[in-house]
């Protein structure tokens, strides 16, 4: 909680030291406004440098919105701008502000361009905003942009005028217009919104750059300020415009590819989540229907006597219809065979068996179909039926077996389970989950001179969510670590496999405990689901010296035990890890004297309960127990402890993993 704080005092301060230039350029703005233009203009000189303050504060701003809410306050920002350069004339004091909304149309702009944030995009805006801040100054130091005449080589000719300045603006302005990736995000109808934007953008951005033109004499720098913001903002929504228009040809073959894809995702989820072959069947009709657009989606299972029947139906109810003999699916390959793959009928004949059907008025034109089959058995048939012909393109036949595909496992993991091996399947998977698991985890205590190290973990199922780890590093010393992942078994097996690679990938990575605890959490929040989260701490040590570093990313503090028995909590840090992004971590300091330890725990210790029933054994029994223990090795406090949890424990079995780990400074002599 304390790195949330942290994180909002930030954007605080950022926001305070934006609005402080801001301020100051209006008031320096206005006072250059009211005066007459001396060589040099100081008031002009510096409102262009407090904006360039105030825009690159602004600039490092977390962009929290997302993409709809930017472009509706970029549309906002481009009528205001418009509204107020109306009313501005060679001396209107209402030439700051309209400079003012410009600049900040112009960061807005830029949360566009740099949705996909590269190093690239970045300096070709940025190039962008100094050139119109560096061209803004010229007239406040008595020069000005000269207009070159270019002659086309006749004599009646008239020559060409080229001004270099409003052509860099043009060019810069294209180029980032170009790298606008965030139209990829919109949809069809978020790219059609957005073109009728672009246009009344492009028509409000007219009115500002020709009402801001008799300014430029007015106000020579603010005028060309504020002139310049507009024209790269007119050139820029003209640019987007045409990026839009570009890719609306392919948008609704995008939204088809994104609606395939989730409904790939969700069987794919059936597939894990359902055991039931009534829920795998009516999920797989619907999302079948969902994936292909189609009017009516249904599934057939064979019934292994030669013939078959409609398990579930999506769009129109077939379930009441018994079809006789081998079903759709035999009538089907008696007169279109499909060895492998798909099949799709453009147009069906009327000798269809569902045409004259008075299932809710079913009439056919296309169909779609696919066998189910897996293991080498054929299982049944999935259908999509439109009532329009030519209603299934070809180029969807490979989604469409892929979608298959996964609805054929789903329905054998059914039979699987329901034979009982697929139980033997899971246990023989989950003694090797749980040796390859043990592997991950130290196999002995490495030798550093100068400490004592200890560590065992006791997984409660076949496979467990704790985690520890003892690493020597190149440039931190010894790197001590324990995890709990919420939950048991597989998945939070799975997720600690996560935690234990990612951190061995960040370990030689620069950074504090603090740090490292970041960037491990950036990765974990876009890895774990939404119920999981990690409890986490982290520590490096000098063998040396005994100074450490660490940070407890929600974890149980581990105890620090001086010699003389005194007893510490370790708990500076942070928020768990895989839940909020942007969480912020501190680390704590320390450092271990001659005898004294670091014991790191799980939950599962201090929650063993008295003969499986009572009270917990708690952190005070856990910190007396190695207290007592001072003097000994670190292999024996660890002994010592489990016996003393296991006697607590009585008969009863482990309920929770249990992984402790010790880590001490060994005396001299």
């Amino acid at each position: 909680m304390k790195g949330i704080a942290r994180a909002e005092f930030l954007k605080r301060s950022i926001g305070a030291r934006t609005a402080v230039p801001a301020c100051g350029f209006l008031i320096a703005g206005l006072v250059s406004v009211a005066l007459p233009h001396p060589v040099p203009d100081l008031a002009g000189i510096l409102a262009i440098a407090l904006a360039a303050l105030a825009y690159f504060t602004a600039e490092s701003l977390p962009r929290e919105f997302s993409l709809a809410p930017r472009l509706i306050a970029l549309l906002i920002s481009t009528g205001l701008a418009a509204l107020i350069s109306a009313g501005t004339g060679p001396s209107s004091l209402l030439l700051p502000p309209a400079a003012a909304v410009l600049l900040v149309s112009l960061l807005l702009q830029g949360s566009l361009v740099l949705t996909e944030r590269g190093p690239l995009t970045l300096r070709a805006f940025r190039l962008l905003v100094i050139t119109i801040l560096l061209g803004s100054a010229v007239p406040a130091v008595g020069l000005s942009f000269r207009t070159v005449s270019i002659p086309l080589g006749g004599m009646s000719a008239d020559p060409v005028e080229f001004d270099p300045y409003i052509s860099l603006l043009t060019l810069l302005a294209i180029l980032n217009g170009f790298r606008a990736r965030w139209v990829h995000y919109l949809d069809l109808k978020g790219k059609v919104i957005c073109i009728a934007g672009c246009i009344i953008a492009v028509n409000l951005l007219q009115i500002a750059t020709r009402s801001l033109s008799p300014a430029m004499e007015g106000s020579p720098v603010l005028g060309t300020l504020a002139h310049s913001c507009a024209y790269s903002l007119q050139v820029g929504a003209v640019v987007g415009l045409i990026v839009l228009l570009l890719s609306l040809p392919s948008a609704r073959l995008v939204d088809r590819r994104a609606r395939e894809l989730r409904s790939l995702q969700e069987m794919g989820s059936v597939l894990l989540e359902s055991t039931q072959l009534p829920e795998i069947c009516s999920r797989a009709a619907k999302l079948c229907r969902k994936l292909t657009g189609a009017d009516t989606a249904w599934v057939e299972i064979d019934d292994g006597n030669g013939s078959s029947h409609i398990a579930a139906s999506s769009g129109t109810n077939l379930l009441g219809e018994g079809i006789p003999g081998t079903g759709l699916s035999g009538w089907l390959e008696a007169r279109y065979p499909m060895a492998a793959g798909s099949a799709i009928l453009s147009s069906v004949p009327r000798s269809f068996p569902l045409e004259n059907s008075s299932a809710g008025g079913l009439r056919i034109g296309s169909l779609a179909a696919a066998p189910l089959a897996a293991g080498g058995s054929r299982m049944g048939m999935l259908f999509a039926a439109r009532a329009a012909r030519f209603g299934f393109l070809d180029e969807s036949k490979p989604v469409f077996e892929a979608f298959a595909a996964q609805v054929s496992a789903a329905i054998r993991n059914s039979h699987l389970l329901k034979a009982g091996i697929e139980r033997e399947r899971i246990m023989e998977e989950l003694a090797l989950a749980r040796s390859i698991q043990q592997g991950l985890l130290p196999q002995a205590p490495p030798a550093v001179e100068g400490l004592d190290l200890a560590g065992v973990n006791y997984a409660s199922t076949e496979v467990g969510g704790d985690y520890f780890d003892l690493l020597c590093t190149s440039s931190k010393g010894l790197a001590f670590a324990i995890a709990d992942v919420a939950g048991k078994g597989a998945p939070a097996a799975l997720l600690m496999a996560a935690v234990q690679a990612g951190l061995h990938s960040l370990l030689d990575t620069p950074g504090t405990p603090a740090d490292i605890a970041k960037r491990l959490n950036r990765f974990l929040c876009g890895k774990s689901p939404g119920d999981k989260f990690v409890t986490f701490f982290l520590g490096f040590i000098d063998p040396g010296t005994g100074a450490f570093a660490y940070c407890n990313a929600g974890h149980d503090p581990p105890l620090l035990v001086r010699s003389g028995g005194e007893v510490e909590e370790l708990s500076e840090g942070g928020l768990v890890l895989g839940v909020l992004e942007e969480a912020e971590y501190e680390s704590g300091y320390g450092r271990l004297g001659e005898g004294d330890l670091v014991l790191l725990y799980t939950d599962g210790v201090t929650e063993t309960l008295l003969d499986g029933t009572g009270p917990e054994f708690g952190r005070d029994r856990v910190a007396r127990c190695v207290a007592e223990s001072i003097g000994l090795p670190a292999s024996e406090v660890l002994s010592r402890l489990l016996r003393r949890v296991e006697d607590y424990r009585g008969d009863a079995g482990q309920h929770d993993d249990l992984t402790l780990v010790v880590v001490r400074k060994r005396p001299e002599g």
